[in-house]
């Protein structure tokens, strides 16, 4: 199979390990795959930028990416997914009981997608300050979304 990527995953992928050189890395958690809370929930991290995750239609999809409240930037999609295989579920800010105790200015945004149907698509994210459009030097976060 050819790569679905191209020259966008190997932009993805560089500008993830500016962005990790730059002192994402110190969070700790990016790039770990979190333990799902059921077994339905699918967890997605920095380590799985521009990568092909498999779901089952009904299981939800948790993208957990770092940020920083302070640094006024949160993850967006650039463009929303097909509809007819994965839907937008909400997001939310959470750090974890260490993180809230160190007083850490990183934390982890999860944004969750719903698995509606069988089909392809790519969800495409961006850390980005909201209403200012999108920056060459924004981070961001790629992959290809297979439902069975």
């Amino acid at each position: 199979m050819a790569n679905p990527f191209g020259c966008i995953g190997v932009l993805v992928v560089l500008t993830l390990a500016i962005g990790m050189g730059l002192g994402l890395q110190s969070c700790g958690s990016g790039n770990r795959m979190s333990r799902p809370n059921n077994e339905n929930e699918v967890i997605a991290g920095l380590a799985q930028a521009g990568k092909v995750i498999e779901l089952r239609v009904g299981q939800i999809l948790m993208v957990e990416l770092p940020e920083s409240p302070t640094s006024g930037r949160v993850w967006q999609m650039l463009r929303r997914p097909d509809g007819t295989v994965l839907m937008p579920d909400g997001n939310r800010y959470e750090q974890t009981p260490e993180q809230e105790a160190r007083q850490d200015l990183i934390g982890m945004q999860q944004l969750r997608f719903e698995a509606v149907g069988s089909g392809e698509t790519l969800l495409s994210l961006a850390l980005v300050r909201p209403g200012t459009g999108l920056s060459s030097s924004d981070e961001r976060w790629m992959g290809q979304i297979i439902v069975r």
